[in-house]
């Protein structure tokens, strides 16, 4: 059985085939029995089915590649022109050379550093029934012409190695289908093309998602363009109906049988369907069922069915709660592809005692949940609710009214990179209890961000990185100085306009100040000034200035003696003495970014990596001198 199959696989010269065929003969030597057999058939019928395909619909068999045409979605991007996530787009502008482009794609962070930062957020207890997902940020490309994907090349031209999945959807519609997955990678000192063998599947898709864990990363990863390559299918096709679960890919059972070859449940089909006849077999009541056995086999469903499993009896109900962890404390990130509106309607009544949820990523560009649908769930009274994420979902004012009508003991708000409509007005009145918002990456505006500051006076952790929808910083920081004496952490990073006497005033009243995150405002703030207002028993832990005008070194004086951790000083006016002091002077540094600062030589960074070996130095690699 096996021979055949890698015959045919050849004469036909088709990647899914050889690919099937390869595992035929690796587990036919490893075990020798049935299964090989079946993959071998398996083999033939997908090397047969495809060859009808084309000869029958007379289509071309030449391969189509073409680069992505849009960015329909992502998680973060380091710039708004540079950096940015629209630079993947097309074909590649700095690929074969190595090193930092700002003509690239970069997230926003990279290791450990912003996860371990005074002002990080915790993450969220795992439960039993939600596997972890190992990705940090992903983005979302649509192609011009669906084709039946064969290759993908990912052309990263810097600290490469992050992927963790590729994704694809069915043209015709249908679930995420995870086309390859593996742990990140070490980085090498090279760029790459890099193509991944995919899972072979038969239906067109013109809409990829990938997705990245840079945790590991020693710098930002970069990535120059996509490149989809496969064949035009002969006719349209349907939606596959064995499309496996983009979140249970790496499940036992999802690798056995397919649950989407399952029909849906849904409450209405349970109060309409047809009684069984006297005759049947009767089915074991779940009493006998041994506890261990009812958790794993319900382990393995999707969050849909298993929620609709809660209404069978109390035992399943409880096994459900316990799998879900209460739920107490739950996060639907790792099993973003599940989530739509109908989970969240059978969601919405098991939430009444949940003191922390997480949405995020919980939209795609090509369905999930939407902003209805949150905004229902939202809806049911949550007196118990203290923290509510919903990064890079879909958002309106619907939503906002339900968050700051049914929920007044939020403390805890992420909102970053949410989509909104035009003309959102962001009026979450209601909310008074914040201690945490970050709005990063939003449209939000200046007058929705004061009101959202003036009625939360115990603010401890505020981020407004990247909203370029705020006009009159000025004002803003103003009130934050104002109404917050509790502040530990404020990024504002690429305030066009952030105000010098504002900032001046929040580092005087805001003692507590442990994460100060000012770069890229480029404007005529003069962080010297700034700076000059720490106080000798500051606890400031984190700084960040990147990319400031004007000389900064007289503002490095103030950092002399503190308790300071991280400091980045990237694409600063800074002398290397300046740099060498702060070395000598702040014994608890762990990370310094000096990355492109025109007045410090490589020499210099070599001998501070071997006189301070336990502080990570960046220097970035620029590509133009590749």
């Amino acid at each position: 059985a096996i021979e055949p199959a890698l015959q045919m696989a050849r004469e036909l010269a088709i990647e899914p085939a050889m690919q099937m065929a390869h595992d035929t003969v690796v587990l036919a030597k490893e075990l020798a029995i049935e299964p090989a057999i079946q993959m071998a058939h398996d083999t033939m019928a997908l090397a047969k089915g495809l060859l009808r395909t084309w000869e029958g619909g007379g289509a071309s068999r030449e391969m189509i590649s073409q680069y992505a045409s849009e960015v329909t979605l992502f998680s973060s991007q380091y710039g708004v022109q540079s950096y940015c996530a629209e630079n993947i787009v097309g074909a590649p502008r700095v690929y074969p050379a190595w090193g930092d482009s700002a003509f690239a794609m970069a997230p926003r962070t990279y290791g450990m550093w912003w996860r371990t930062a005074p002002g990080a957020a915790r993450t969220l207890p795992s439960v039993p029934a939600i596997p972890s997902l190992a990705a940090c940020d992903f983005v979302e490309l649509r192609f011009e012409r669906p084709v039946i994907p064969v290759a993908i090349a990912v052309y990263e031209i810097y600290n490469c190695g992050t992927m963790s999945r590729i994704l694809a959807r069915p043209a015709t519609g249908g679930a995420w289908v995870v086309l390859w997955a593996a742990p990140a990678e070490a980085p090498r000192d090279a760029s790459r093309e890099f193509l991944p063998p995919l899972a072979p599947v038969e239906f067109a898709t013109s809409c990829v998602r990938l997705e990245f864990d840079h945790r590991s990363s020693p710098y930002f990863p970069l990535v120059d363009a996509v490149q989809l390559r496969g064949r035009a299918p002969a006719r349209e096709l349907r939606s596959p109906s064995s499309v496996r679960s983009a979140t249970r890919a790496s499940s036992p059972l999802s690798r056995a049988s397919s649950p989407a070859s399952v029909p849906a449940t849904t409450p209405e089909h349970i109060a309409t369907a047809t009684p069984p006849s006297p005759t049947a077999p009767r089915v074991a009541p779940s009493i006998a069922w041994p506890q261990e056995i009812l958790e794993r086999v319900l382990w393995f469903l999707r969050i849909h069915d298993l929620l609709v499993c809660a209404n069978v009896s109390q035992n399943w109900r409880a096994t459900v709660d316990y799998l879900l962890g209460g739920p107490r404390e739950l996060d639907l990130r790792p099993i973003w592809a599940d989530v739509d509106d109908r989970v969240l309607a059978l969601l919405a009544p098991r939430i009444g005692r949940t003191t922390a949820l997480s949405l995020d990523w919980c939209h795609s560009s090509s369905g999930g949940a939407t902003s209805q649908g949150i905004a229902a769930l939202l809806s049911m009274q949550l007196p118990m609710l203290s923290c509510l994420r919903l990064a890079s979902c879909s958002l309106d004012d619907d939503v906002f009214a339900a968050i700051g009508r049914c929920c007044p003991g939020l403390q805890e708000l992420d909102l970053r990179a949410c989509r909104t409509p035009p003309r959102t007005s962001w009026q979450l009145g209601g909310l008074t209890e914040l201690r945490r918002i970050n709005v990063s990456g939003t449209a939000i505006t200046d007058v929705a961000t004061e009101a959202l500051i003036s009625a939360n006076g115990n603010l401890e952790h505020i981020s407004l990185g990247h909203c370029m929808a705020i006009v009159r910083w000025g004002h803003v920081l103003a009130t934050i100085a104002g109404r917050c004496p509790n502040l530990r952490s404020l990024d504002i990073w690429r305030a066009r306009t952030a105000d010098t006497a504002a900032l001046s005033e929040i580092v005087l009243s805001c003692p507590l100040l442990q994460d100060l995150d000012m770069g890229w405002c480029r404007g005529a703030l003069d962080v010297n000034s700034v700076l000059e207002c720490l106080a000798p028993d500051t606890e400031l832990r984190r700084l960040c200035i990147t990319a400031v005008r004007g000389p900064i070194d007289e503002a490095l004086l103030r950092l002399h003696g503190t308790a300071l951790e991280q400091l980045d000083v990237a694409v600063c006016d800074v002398a290397a003495d300046s740099i060498t002091a702060v070395l000598v002077a702040c014994p608890r540094l762990q990370l310094l970014d000096v990355s492109l600062c025109g007045l410090v030589p490589d020499a210099a960074v070599a001998r501070w990596r071997s006189a301070h070996p336990a502080v990570a130095i960046k220097r970035c690699h620029d590509a133009n001198s590749t």
